[in-house]
């Protein structure tokens, strides 16, 4: 190593020739005192500090952003003064002058050199520091990587965009909002988003909050924050979200397209039909449906669709009626025909909803209440074999807030006087609308046999019934409470657990060196110091706690802190590797390339692989030489709970299974550069498959209609300017068309298309209300 001297002369020399980086790296080996000497000297500060603002900005930023200080000192060791990188702070607060030759001045050290001396006069006018001006990501920094489109895999003329995927609304909303402070606390940022008209289900998908809609405990850790309290940056929040949005979802096109021959069936017209699975993070997949069950790549997937080209101007050879009239308000004839929609998913959850329905109405017929008023009304007050006290029934179910007996004889009768009520849709549906009159003219006849006693009394019951057996298909939020404070006491526990296995790794590793035999008294006495410590684990942590939770993850000080060195140097990779990983973006051997963890600095990409290495279901990391760190958990195991983790899309007790697969072909047909999308109606497409008695086929069509407009508003649109419902058309071209003009087509070039649209996910409480 140089002598102070040495360096000092270096220092000067490189100076001059423009080149300091190799005389730093010598001064960074010197002592603490000497450095600090060094630092605060004339002339030759100066020289330094061209190349410390640079490195400093890369070695401490995260400090200076989050805390004071004194805290930002104290994460460079200055208390102890033993950090190697600690002289940057104080060049960096002083400002560096550009230096065109070599300092002039005489050196001239502090007369006494003991290190709370320097310390005072190195900081005596050092300023609070201010957090970092934010730098906002771009706007494809803000899409789902997994939504984006492959320039080679487009099949379309007039490309307008290209390598486009929808976009985040949390990522917009931090990115783009001119109010938001530099830095804030984490919950006050997270009330921002939600007031904002971020969704909860888009913050559940980005890990910002967990099921309880608290905050996400992986966000705590890696934003290295101990409460909702704490302070994080604007600019981390950003990165943190950006991150969290690789993997969150994706589109995956299907070579075996399953659907050909059902969209093809519908003449003319066609080409190029395709089908794609969407997917999203974390979906609770319990059972397997017909589609893709021996697809590895698509099997858990949460929709998917059939799409094809549409040209009208070869439809408009046969003769169909309508054509002119969509040619005229597209303003085109080259569509893509999103023709299918179907969700095995939706089904299984609108399944599980089923059972749980069934089990209530089990409960409410078997009721002693129930008997009673059933055998008062039968055997002659029936109609077509249903006893009337069904009706009664069928009230109180539908209509829970209405508490006294003749507010709920009185709906009733108003209900059976409207013929799109839901009692007397249910009745045409069961005996056909003819002797529906029928029935409904009996009920009239026998109104006084309807005692409103009766009715209060089974409100009563059905109220204990749905606190009984709650008919969401999704979890009950009550006993994730109960989990996540069980989740919140393992992390609390993990730092004393893990301190305990690294004592018990070093005396492992000493007694072993020792030589000792297990007969010898010391070897005893150190087993039993072992045994002790192993009890002391397994009291904090007893057999089959870790089977409560599915996801864990380990932040970036946590494993600084128990190394005591770098976390670079824990990766398994060097950072240049990392810096210069490559991945293709539609994944296979085509596609573009990119560098897997960029953009950013070395270290920034390090983070990002790092993150990416941590957050899984393995309960540990390797640090190597046999020791294991234990990680913190982010998730709790949904193989404890009676139903459906919360999908992003979910709204009141099933989800929303259009919105991604619209909102991905409504992009699609911008970035081909079509002139408009065209959305098969229901009936037809309905019609061709044999389901025209599918409720939940028949309410996924009536949603994909509405999400077309919803898409059009959000760019700031009219939807009567640009969308049209053609139902007095050719039954072929029945259906609802989008107009995509160049004003759209901007739009979405400036704004992007968000995967989400506030209003569809629910939160808790919203779920709880439609129970």
């Amino acid at each position: 190593m140089a002598t102070r001297a040495e360096v000092l002369e270096k220092l000067k020399t490189a100076a001059s020739e423009g080149n300091i980086r190799e005389a730093y790296r010598e001064f960074e080996e010197l002592p603490i005192v000497d450095q600090l000497a060094i630092s605060i000297s004339p002339g030759v500060g100066d020289a330094l500090a061209v190349y410390e603002v640079g490195e400093f900005a890369k070695r401490g930023s995260e400090s200076l952003e989050e805390d004071s200080f004194l805290g930002a000192l104290g994460n460079y060791g200055i208390s102890a003064l033993a950090a190697a990188s600690l002289i940057p702070i104080f060049r960096f607060f002083r400002g560096a002058r550009a230096v065109k030759a070599a300092p002039t001045e005489e050196i001239k050290l502090l007369p006494d050199l003991e290190p709370t001396k320097v310390v005072e006069e190195a900081t005596k006018d050092v300023p609070i520091p201010k957090v970092e001006e934010f730098k906002p990501l771009s706007l494809d920094d803000q899409m789902y990587p997994g939504t984006m489109f492959d320039n080679k895999r487009i099949e379309g003329a007039g490309q307008v965009l290209t390598n486009k995927g929808l976009t985040s609304k949390a990522a917009k909303f931090v990115n783009t909002n001119k109010k938001l402070p530099n830095q804030g606390k984490a919950i006050a940022f997270i009330k921002k988003m939600q007031d904002s008209g971020v969704p909860d289900g888009e913050l559940r998908l980005l890990n910002v909050i967990d099921e309880t809609g608290e905050i996400h405990p992986k966000l705590m850790s890696e934003l290295e924050i101990r409460n909702p309290q704490g302070k994080i940056t604007r600019q981390r929040l950003a990165n943190y979200i950006n991150s969290n949005q690789q993997g969150a979802l994706s589109r995956r096109r299907v070579s075996d397209n399953i659907a050909t021959d059902q969209v093809t069936a519908s003449g003319i017209g066609l080409s190029s039909v395709k089908e794609n699975t969407y997917h999203i993070r974390g979906l609770d997949r319990k059972t397997q449906f017909d589609h893709y069950s021996n697809v590895d790549e698509h099997r858990d997937n949460f929709v998917f669709d059939s799409i094809a080209d549409l040209d009208l101007d070869d439809i408009a050879l046969t003769g169909r009626t309508g054509v002119d009239e969509i040619k005229d308000f597209v303003g085109g004839n080259n569509l893509l025909n999103v023709a299918r929609i179907q969700s095995d998913y939706a089904e299984e959850i609108s399944k599980k909803q089923q059972e749980k329905l069934v089990d209530k109405l089990n409960y409410l017929r078997g009721s002693e209440v129930f008997k009673d008023i059933n055998e008062k009304m039968l055997p002659r007050q029936s109609v077509h074999g249903v006893s009337m006290s069904n009706y009664i029934l069928q009230t109180v179910r539908q209509f829970p807030g209405l508490k006294t007996g003749k507010e709920l004889k009185e709906k009733l009768f108003e209900q059976l006087e409207n013929p799109k009520s839901q009692i007397v849709k249910s009745l045409e549906s069961r005996v056909g609308k003819q002797s529906a009159k029928s029935d409904i003219n009996t009920l009239k006849q026998y109104k006084s046999s309807f005692k409103p006693d009766d009715f209060e009394k089974l409100s009563i019951v059905n109220n204990e019934a749905t606190l009984r057996f709650p008919t969401s298909p999704y979890v009950d939020p009550k006993k994730i409470a109960a989990l996540k404070k069980g989740l919140n006491e393992y992390n609390q526990n993990v730092p004393k657990v893990n301190k305990l296995a690294q004592d018990k790794f070093r005396i492992q590793n000493e007694l072993k060196a020792s030589g000792l035999t297990p007969n010898s008294p010391s070897y005893l006495r150190v087993s039993d110091e072992l045994a002790e410590i192993d009890k002391q684990i397994s009291d904090i942590f007893p057999e089959g706690i870790f089977n409560k939770f599915d996801g864990y993850t380990l932040s970036k000080t946590d494993l600084e802190e128990t190394t005591g060195k770098p976390f670079t140097e824990s990766l398994g990779k060097s950072v240049d590797e990392i810096f210069y990983d490559l991945e293709r973006l539609r994944g296979g051997d085509t596609g573009p390339i990119r560098q897997k963890y960029g953009p950013g600095t070395p270290e920034e990409r390090a983070l990002k692989y790092f993150n990416e290495l941590v957050n899984n279901s393995d309960q540990t990391f390797n640090l190597g030489n046999g020791l294991f760190m234990l990680k913190k958990a982010t998730k709790i195991n949904p193989d404890l709970i009676d139903g459906y983790a919360i999908d992003p899309y979910a709204a009141g007790t099933r989800s929303i299974t259009t919105k991604f697969p619209i909102r991905s072909n409504f992009l699609r047909a911008v970035t081909e550069g079509k002139s408009g999308m065209y959305l098969d109606s229901a009936s037809k497409r309905l019609g061709q498959e044999g389901g025209k008695e599918s409720d939940i086929l028949q309410t996924t069509y009536k949603e994909a209609e509405s999400e077309i407009a919803r898409i059009i508003r959000e760019l700031g649109e009219d939807p009567k300017k640009y969308v049209k419902n053609f139902d007095e058309v050719d039954f072929g071209l029945d259906g609802t068309y989008v107009k995509i003009d160049d004003e759209i087509r901007k739009l979405v070039l400036d704004k992007g298309v968000d995967a989400f649209k506030d209003g569809g996910p629910v939160s808790i409480e919203n779920m709880l209300a439609n129970l």
